[in-house]
């Protein structure tokens, strides 16, 4: 088959409002559907043929865009060609048009008819135009996912959607649809059924949070008070405070086991006049007492564990004392 690539961008579609009350957005555009196979005839009439193969088509920017290939082989194959290296022919158009989702908006020049935004969609052919703007050369054919055709005239009714009482479904889409495990032909009163089970399913949802979240504080309190207590009662063991200073403490730091922990570490533990003299001084430290201040100082136990040199010494200092009283 004999062809001639013609080296000028055209643009297929884009987002803008069409003839027909439609947008076609480019963002849901299925690029890859058309690339599969991307033809096109002369006026969309295929009876002659294809007349033309896009080449490099993509998207730019909020476009559609592709370079053509022409069909020699076709009845106006070289007068399609001259009429485009001339200048006489400057415009494409869509046709067969797969619509899978799509939504209305109010349309304030034709209240009665509203805007069609088609917003997941695809083409299986883009004719050669020359007059875009025409209806009866854009002769368009719309079909649904299913290959159901649609007529254009019809299509909210098609889909269960009243133009003279706007309801809900004008905004539901195919999604969320699916999001309240619901098929495309769900009515007015299954969504709303739907979203009531969202609802009393987020309320339940919401309380369970409220009570995990009361529990965790109720452990994270009683794990804190267990600290609390282990950190005093660890400091009153080691004898960094009496017993009043550690319930002072427990008041104090209520709550925050870490700021208590850091203040008792700076903590010395206390020695009683007792343990002081389990050193070498407990001799120079008690050498000038009586027996009787020993006796009365509770400090026999120490002196004879750890001087027992002079606890012998004041022994016998203290049973001379008694015979001298005996004589």
């Amino acid at each position: 088959m004999a062809f001639q690539k013609i080296d000028k961008k055209f643009v297929l579609s884009d987002s803008s409002l069409n003839v027909y009350g439609m947008r076609l957005l480019t963002s849901g555009y299925l690029l890859d559907e058309f690339a599969k196979n991307p033809i096109g005839y002369y006026g969309h009439d295929p009876e002659d043929g294809v007349l033309v193969r896009w080449d490099d088509v993509q998207l730019d920017g909020d476009t559609i865009v592709g370079w053509p290939a022409i069909n020699l082989d076709h009845p106006r194959g070289q007068r399609t060609v001259n009429e485009l290296l001339d200048g006489f022919l400057n415009s494409a158009s869509v046709g067969k048009l797969c619509i899978l989702e799509y939504h209305l908006e109010d349309n304030a020049d034709d209240p009665q008819h509203p805007i069609v935004v088609v917003t997941k969609w695809f083409n299986k052919e883009c004719s050669l135009v020359d007059n875009p703007g025409n209806r009866n050369a854009m002769k368009v054919e719309l079909f649904d996912h299913e290959e159901n055709a649609i007529n254009l005239e019809d299509l909210t009714s098609v889909y269960k959607v009243q133009v003279e009482q706007p309801s809900l479904m004008m905004l539901v889409t195919h999604e969320v649809l699916s999001l309240l495990s619901l098929g495309d032909g769900a009515t007015s009163d299954a969504v709303i059924a739907g979203i009531r089970n969202l609802h009393g399913d987020n309320a339940r949802l919401s309380a369970a949070v409220l009570k995990a979240e009361g529990e965790l504080s109720t452990v994270r309190e009683h794990t804190a008070a267990e600290k609390i207590k282990h950190i005093l009662d660890q400091g009153l063991n080691d004898g960094k405070f009496n017993k009043a200073t550690r319930d002072k403490l427990e008041l104090q730091f209520a709550g925050k086991p870490d700021e208590l922990a850091d203040v008792v570490n700076t903590m010395s533990s206390y020695t009683s006049i007792v343990d002081k003299l389990r050193d070498d001084r407990t001799e120079l430290y008690l050498a000038d007492k009586s027996w009787d201040e020993l006796d009365q100082g509770g400090y026999f136990p120490t002196l004879k564990e750890n001087a027992p040199t002079l606890y012998n010494q004041k022994l016998e200092e203290m049973k001379t004392k008694q015979k001298r009283m005996k004589v």
